[in-house]
């Protein structure tokens, strides 16, 4: 028996719906209301786009079934206060569940600690190594904090650590939840949901560091929604992801180190997964 039948053993076939928004937020607490009411959501943030320049990373507080608090967090280095930037996001109910496409769909979270990286296993095993999209859930420390998964993604699993700024980074973290979405890539960048929604799912084909690279053959109709997570694990600074000049036929994109040691920020080249999705509310897959 291959492994996708096997995973569909445990798979919920039924329509899958996420829901897809975009939130403009500074370093004060905003609170998004969520159209539907979850069990238990999953919620995956993009990266913050790039209106202030300093490093930085979108929060989730106070996740409940109907709605969550989202602020922006400035590293250790920073002032606390910081312009408004634009955060999509995206969310799905816990759980296994096959697209009408046959793609695998995983959405769930666990709980994590120190600053070391762990190794996480998927519910069950995909047939290829899918996309992945990793946020932290909570906000137990108050503090600059993100997951940065370590580039070892297989069809079972995936590691990742909690990544503080570099003053920070070799503190012993304490736990906090963090959810991660992983979807089959599919056998097209773009594809369409049940709904007719359009979508690009791929892995980078180019690769990224500290200067602004646009992606410039997007061929979307109207502004998507994006939503991009490291790929790879090559230069072990402390880094995000930050967008710009975001358009149906082209985005920048650029890999953003802290300065709270040093005021090097030359970055390794990384590639990266992108979900780019035209629309948002709510949408079948």
């Amino acid at each position: 028996m291959s492994s996708i039948k096997k995973f569909l053993s445990k798979t919920k076939t039924s329509p899958v719906i996420i829901e897809v928004g975009v939130v403009r937020v500074d370093h004060n607490l905003v609170t998004v209301d969520l159209i539907q009411t979850y069990i238990n959501p999953i919620i995956i943030l993009s990266p913050p786009s790039y209106n202030g320049g300093y490093n930085c990373v979108p929060r989730i507080q106070n996740k409940t079934s109907s709605s969550f608090t989202i602020f922006i967090q400035e590293d250790s280095g920073g002032d606390v206060t910081h312009a408004v930037e634009t955060v999509y996001y995206l969310i799905i109910e816990s759980g296994q569940y096959q697209l009408s496409s046959g793609q695998i769909v995983e959405a769930f979270e666990y709980n994590q600690s120190g600053s070391v990286s762990l190794t996480r296993n998927f519910l069950s095993s995909f047939d290829s190594v899918p996309a992945l999209f990793t946020q932290i859930q909570t906000n137990n420390q108050n503090k600059f904090l993100k997951v940065r998964p370590t580039g070892q993604n297989s069809i079972s699993g995936y590691a990742a650590r909690l990544e503080a700024d570099e003053m920070n980074d070799d503190e012993a973290h304490s736990s906090e939840v963090i959810g991660y979405l992983a979807i089959d890539y599919g056998e097209n960048i773009y594809s369409n949901f049940t709904d007719g929604t359009t979508y690009l799912l791929t892995p980078s084909n180019v690769v990224f560091d500290e200067n602004w690279l646009p992606i410039s053959n997007l061929t979307f109709q109207s502004t998507p929604r994006l939503f991009a997570e490291f790929l790879s694990y090559t230069g072990k600074d402390p880094a995000t992801i930050r967008f710009r000049n975001i358009s149906p036929t082209r985005v920048d994109i650029l890999i953003q180190e802290d300065t709270t040691v040093d005021t090097e920020v030359e970055h390794s080249l990384e590639s990266i997964n992108l979900l780019l999705i035209e629309g948002e509310g709510l949408i079948t897959l």
